[in-house]
C-alpha cells in the first residue's frame, strides 16, 4: 500500500496547478470511505495557493459490470470542461485513475430537499446538464445489458444460500428472473430490494 501512495502523492505533486514548486512532504493523503465502485483518497497542501484539496480517484475492478468506464470518463471530461463537474486535473496514463477538483459540500437533510431554493438550483442545474452537448459520447444506453450482467453474477453467488436468508434470497431472485424475462415494470424496484440480501 504504502508504494501506491507514494505513486498517488507523485502524480499530485506533479500534475496539480501549483503544486510542483512544494515539497512532497506537506502532501498529505487521506482514504476517503464510502465509495461505492472507485477507491477515494483525499490529497492535502495546507500551503499551496488556491488549490489546497484534491480527490484522487482509482477506479475500481468492479466499475465495468454496471458503467461503461470509457464513457463515464467521456462524460465526466465534457461536464469539466463545462463547468458542470469537477475539474480533472490528470488522467493516470496507465488508465487506472485520475486526480480531479475537491468540492466542498455538506450532505442535505431531506427536509431541506423540498426547501423552493434546493430546487430551484437543482432545476438550474439540470436545465444545464441536459443541455449539453455530448456530441462525441456514445448515445446508445447500455443500462439494461450492464443490470442484467450483474443479476446473472448475483444469481451465479447466490446458487447455494446458506444463511438464514437462504429462502428470501432465492424467491427474491427467481422473482427477479421472471421479470427480466418477461419485461416486468417492476423490475428495478425488485433489483434495489434484492441488492439488500446480497
Amino acid at each position: 500500500m504504502e508504494g501506491r501512495y507514494k505513486r498517488y502523492l507523485g502524480h499530485c505533486h506533479e500534475n496539480v496547478p501549483g503544486w510542483k514548486a512544494l515539497p512532497l512532504n506537506q502532501l498529505v493523503l487521506t482514504p476517503i470511505l464510502g465509495g461505492l465502485s472507485n477507491e477515494l483518497f483525499l490529497c492535502e497542501a495546507a500551503s499551496a495557493g488556491d488549490i489546497k484539496k484534491v480527490v484522487v480517484r482509482i477506479y475500481g475492478p468492479a466499475m465495468s459490470l454496471l458503467v461503461d468506464s470509457k464513457q463515464e470518463r467521456a462524460v465526466s471530461k465534457a461536464l469539466s470542461e463545462a463547468k458542470l463537474g469537477p475539474a480533472i486535473y490528470y488522467e493516470f496514463k496507465d488508465g487506472t485513475g485520475r486526480i480531479e477538483q475537491f468540492l466542498e459540500g455538506k450532505v442535505l437533510h431531506y427536509l431541506q430537499l423540498h426547501s423552493p431554493e434546493v430546487l430551484t438550483d437543482l432545476a438550474r442545474y439540470l436545465s444545464k446538464f441536459h443541455m449539453q452537448s455530448m456530441a462525441n459520447i456514445p448515445t446508445d444506453s447500455q443500462m439494461i445489458p450492464r443490470m442484467q450482467k450483474w443479476l446473472a453474477l448475483a444469481v451465479i453467488a447466490m446458487k447455494t444460500p446458506s444463511d438464514w436468508l437462504g429462502p428470501v434470497r432465492t424467491n427474491y431472485r427467481d422473482q427477479l428472473l421472471r421479470e427480466m424475462n418477461f419485461g416486468g415494470s417492476h423490475f428495478f424496484l425488485s433489483l434495489f430490494v434484492f441488492s439488500f440480501f446480497l
